[in-house]
């Protein structure tokens, strides 16, 4: 089952899939938010080197991209021709499951290089690297937002969070004497907004996860 759930991971990238889900409209304000948050770095920071800065940013910020792409092609259920197929609910709860933690594996994996990065070409600490490391986990979890149980949208609000945490640690991180008064602002962000959001927003990827073993929960 391993091999489907790898093939048909990459094969949600086709062309065909992308336009059906309309994801270049979803994601057309990318460039402008990457760009924006690449020139939020200088006033971050009292290095003069830019060049670092914009290099690792997009080291931290790349992989979150990636992560937040994948989530809107890769929604939290089958494909409705392989409900037709004949499968018992265990078989279809493996293989929705497997699924949904291969993808959390293929976006931390990139998320933890980016990391590495960061950690080489600036004076990253130990406290920055758990922080960022969460920041990307906290988005490889999420669903699509379609797919939130109860009408209530907090993936966006989780990734918009995460993201600008994240682009806020590369431009701290950037300075031999990093503003510890911002690392702790940034760490009370994520224990009392970022984490209740996290929690929440789990209680109902769990809930899709279980329904889409469902025909009759997820043919509407």
């Amino acid at each position: 089952m391993i091999n489907d759930i790898i093939w048909d991971y990459f094969a949600m990238f086709r062309i065909g899939n992308l336009k059906k889900n309309n994801l270049a409209n979803k994601l057309s304000f990318f460039p402008f938010y990457f760009i924006g948050m690449t020139l939020c770095g200088p006033f971050l920071s009292h290095t003069k080197i830019l060049g670092r800065i914009a290099a690792v940013q997009f080291a931290v910020f790349a992989p979150i991209v990636l992560s937040y792409f994948s989530v809107l092609a890769h929604p939290v259920h089958l494909p409705k021709m392989m409900y037709l197929c004949p499968m018992q609910p265990d078989e279809r709860r493996k293989y929705i499951y497997g699924s949904y933690y291969f993808r959390i594996g293929v976006h931390m994996l990139p998320g933890v290089l980016g990391v590495c990065i960061a950690v080489v070409y600036s004076y990253c600490d130990i406290f920055s690297v758990i922080e960022m490391l969460l920041n990307d986990l906290t988005i490889a979890l999420l669903i699509s937002r379609e797919q939130e149980a109860g009408g209530i949208v907090t993936g966006d609000m989780i990734f918009v969070i995460a993201t600008l945490s994240s682009v806020i640690q590369t431009g701290i991180i950037a300075d031999a004497e990093p503003d510890m008064g911002m690392k702790a602002v940034l760490f009370a962000v994520f224990c009392l907004i970022q984490l209740p959001l996290e929690i929440r927003h789990l209680k109902s990827a769990g809930k899709q996860l279980q329904a889409a073993i469902s025909f009759e929960n997820t043919i509407h």
